[in-house]
């Protein structure tokens, strides 16, 4: 390799420095301010950023099955709403940007994702789909942890 070999690779100059990490800080600020985690949505991994309350730790399991079923589906969660203590809603969109939503019902506190007496309504499209919304219950049904509580 010479000195005038342009596959060398040179390390980058001050300013380019000074660059990245003007652009690195500006994106961490946005990425702060942009939302509520209390009340957003994160990646498909991890629905909920953490759960400091009862309130919330009533409802993980759901989150975390919602969010379990959100890449077999082609959704995202854009917003979790508690409507009331034995009611949640996300509001999802979809790949192709169609809204949609998603809502649980439980009889009682502890009620599990997967069990019979949970009622979901589900709405993916601006008319409804009726095998994709069953196929996305379906999937937040068959949700399990993967270890025994």
């Amino acid at each position: 390799m010479t000195s005038g070999d342009s596959s060398r690779v040179h390390p980058p100059t001050a300013a380019g420095r000074l660059v990245s990490v003007c652009l690195a800080g500006a994106l961490g600020v946005l990425a702060a301010c942009s939302a509520d985690p209390a009340s957003s949505a994160g990646g498909a991994g991890r629905l909920v950023a953490g759960y400091e309350n009862a309130e919330r730790a009533a409802w993980s399991d759901f989150d975390s099955a919602v969010s379990s079923a959100l890449m077999r589906n082609q959704v995202a969660v854009v917003e979790r709403i508690n409507v009331s203590e034995t009611e949640r809603r996300w509001t999802l969109r979809s790949a192709t940007d169609e809204p949609g939503w998603l809502t649980a019902t439980i009889p009682a506190s502890g009620t599990e994702p997967w069990d019979d007496s949970v009622e979901y309504h589900c709405s993916i499209g601006l008319f409804g789909e009726p095998e994709r919304e069953a196929a996305f219950i379906e999937s937040v049904r068959a949700w399990r942890p993967k270890h025994p509580r």
